[in-house]
């Protein structure tokens, strides 16, 4: 989102009454009862975002943005404050790109976590329109733009607590599995280039919740027995 765009709806979500200064051309914003500053900057020139000490972050477009100015530029400025950070963004393919590997980050590293939205949950769009794009777009198309997936979707669990796509499996890789115990285990990887497709079934629990798995998949339940006198 252009920073203009973004300083205008800004301006428009905080009443007047509570705005202490504001600055349009630097793009700040001074709450009242606050220190902070609220402002807005770009990466163009991200040496430019050196030097400040901030309080929280929001990256918007995180796919447009180089994971090194998130890394070398942003987190330093955050640290004195052991700041939190908010990247929001659409995805972008897999591989290097900043929204996928902060995504696997989510998934696999310590203090950070993933979320996926789609254009539906956020409710910005009428559903009308969102089924209309889905007539007219390729689906992979549609699923990376309204359903915010990272194509291809499929992720497996390694034995080192990471993560994976499969079409990156390589052999020697170890992969997390459960056996018939329940006992978590791990698999070496002895070819590359996994392939193939599955049914995948869906089991409804009795809390409602839903489980998708293949359908000779294993699951370990406890079994309670209750008696009646």
């Amino acid at each position: 989102m252009a920073k203009e765009i973004a300083w205008e709806m800004l301006k428009e979500a905080i009443p007047d009454e509570n705005i202490d200064f504001k600055n349009e051309t630097d793009l700040k914003i001074k709450l009242k009862g606050y220190g902070s500053v609220i402002s807005l900057k770009g990466c163009e020139n991200p040496d430019a975002l050196r030097g400040s000490s901030l309080s929280f972050v929001v990256v918007d477009e995180m796919q447009d943005v180089p994971i090194e100015v998130i890394d070398m530029i942003l987190r330093p400025a955050m640290g004195d404050q052991m700041a939190d950070g908010l990247y929001i963004g659409t995805p972008k393919g897999m591989g290097d790109n900043t929204a996928y590997q902060l995504y696997l980050r989510g998934k696999s590293k310590k203090g950070w976590k993933s979320w996926q939205s789609t254009s539906a949950d956020g409710g910005n769009i009428p559903l009308e329109e969102i089924e209309a794009a889905r007539e007219v777009m390729a689906p992979k198309q549609f699923k990376q733009e309204y359903e915010a997936c990272h194509l291809p979707t499929t992720l497996v669990a390694l034995h080192n607590g990471g993560v994976k796509q499969v079409s990156a499996i390589e052999a020697g890789d170890k992969l997390v599995h459960i056996n018939s115990f329940g006992n978590k285990c791990s698999t070496s990887v002895l070819a590359s280039g996994a392939t193939g497709t599955k049914a995948i079934t869906k089991v409804i629990l009795e809390t409602g919740e839903e489980v998708l798995a293949s359908s000779n998949h294993n699951f370990k339940v406890k079994h309670i027995e209750t008696r009646t006198t």
